[in-house]
């Protein structure tokens, strides 16, 4: 199974062998329009019908203007555009992954702050049972001061 990154390494590799753009729409392609690259190389050629498939003038039009609409989009559609879609995707991707590490790392520290919290609060509860302790025998030492000045 490949990973989205993989897929987008493959699809990187695959745009350094293709037709350097720009590519161009030639909407003049009749009845066949096509896609052009750098010095006019050929790219795609959109053909799905001839004139003699369509029972209908009409129905042929519609299926040219779907051949051009293919067309249209397969040019928008060339490596540099490609290139800069995959490089925001990876952009993206990487600034996911640092904020997921950065959210990991301040659960982590808020989870070592909790338990130095809890340690600090054991060791004040800890005192003050101490305190308690030796303010009943302090007083208890007054009282008995007290009781034998009056004696």
């Amino acid at each position: 199974m490949t990973t989205k990154a993989q897929e987008r390494a493959e699809l990187r590799k695959l745009l350094d062998d293709a037709t350097p753009g720009p590519w161009i729409h030639n909407r003049q392609g009749y009845p066949k329009p096509d896609v052009k690259g750098a010095c006019g190389r050929g790219v795609a050629v959109t053909w799905g019908t001839s004139p003699k498939t369509p029972k209908s003038h009409s129905a042929y039009e519609k299926r040219v203007a779907i051949d051009r609409a293919n067309a249209a989009y397969i040019a928008a559609a060339n490596p540099a555009k490609t290139l800069e879609l995959l490089d925001g995707i990876d952009r993206l991707t990487a600034e996911l992954e640092a904020e997921k590490t950065a959210k990991a790392n301040a659960i982590q520290q808020a989870q070592i702050w909790k338990m130095e919290a809890v340690t600090q609060r054991a060791i004040v509860e800890d005192e003050l049972t101490k305190l308690e302790g030796h303010l009943t025998r302090l007083e208890a030492l007054i009282r008995a001061h007290l009781k034998g000045a009056r004696a």
